[in-house]
């Protein structure tokens, strides 16, 4: 299976962690050639998958450390593609904007999710009446 594809089935299966890993292997070969349609499908899936592993928790910061020149290299593969409704924001561009507002937030999300749980547990039961 090519990773490309594995990428695409990682994502859609909600595994984002091996879905970032086949973008970064298939990220790697594809730099050797040239295929744009291909590198624009590989940076929104990974823009995608950032946002949503890191909503679920299931990619790590580490991991994020690992993978920075990759998706840096990846928006800029968005970027770098033109516009071609002015009147409403692509989703190549779209996409990374939303990534970029979630990765300011990655610091504090593991102590919010923590006070949500706290406060979810707090909150009283009621039983319905028989």
């Amino acid at each position: 299976m090519y990773p490309s594809n594995l990428s695409a089935a990682c994502y859609e299966t909600g595994d984002y962690s091996r879905s970032l890993q086949a973008i970064h292997r298939s990220w790697k070969l594809l730099s050797q050639e040239s295929n744009s349609a291909l590198a624009l499908k590989l940076s929104v899936r990974a823009a995608k998958a950032l946002v949503q592993g890191v909503r679920a928790e299931s990619i790590s910061s580490q991991a994020l450390v690992d993978n920075a020149q990759m998706i840096d290299q990846l928006e800029v593969v968005a970027r770098q593609q033109p516009e071609s409704d002015l009147s409403s924001v692509p989703e190549h561009i779209r996409v990374w904007e939303d990534w970029r507002r979630m990765e300011s937030e990655v610091g504090d999300r593991t102590q919010a999710a923590f006070q949500a749980r706290s406060r979810l547990s707090s909150l009283a039961v009621f039983k319905k009446p028989a």
